[in-house]
């Protein structure tokens, strides 16, 4: 997976639901984050909010956060969706 956000951190999983992100600086559960991102090079640019619903802190001072996505269209759903598909695909 190379799903980046930046200022953020690097996605490790992503669902049409949500992402599981790595991130450099702990973010508190509840906390709404801007999300800017596209699966896919030459997907256009997906737009949401992502509510942080689970933390887990790790070596380094990092963490690993699971969001769910707030205001997600449903065309944006369907992007992340082939994505996912794409991921499984040999």
């Amino acid at each position: 997976m190379s799903i980046k956000l930046p200022e953020l951190g690097q996605a490790q999983n992503i669902s049409a639901d949500g992402m599981w992100l790595l991130v450099e600086n702990p973010i508190g559960i509840g906390t709404l984050l801007n999300l800017e991102f596209r699966p896919f090079s030459e997907s256009p640019l997906i737009r949401c909010k992502g509510q942080v619903v689970w933390r887990r802190e790790i070596a380094g001072g990092r963490a690993q956060i699971g969001l769910k996505f707030v205001d997600l269209t449903e065309s944006d759903r369907k992007i992340i969706l082939e994505y996912v598909k794409s991921q499984y695909q040999h």
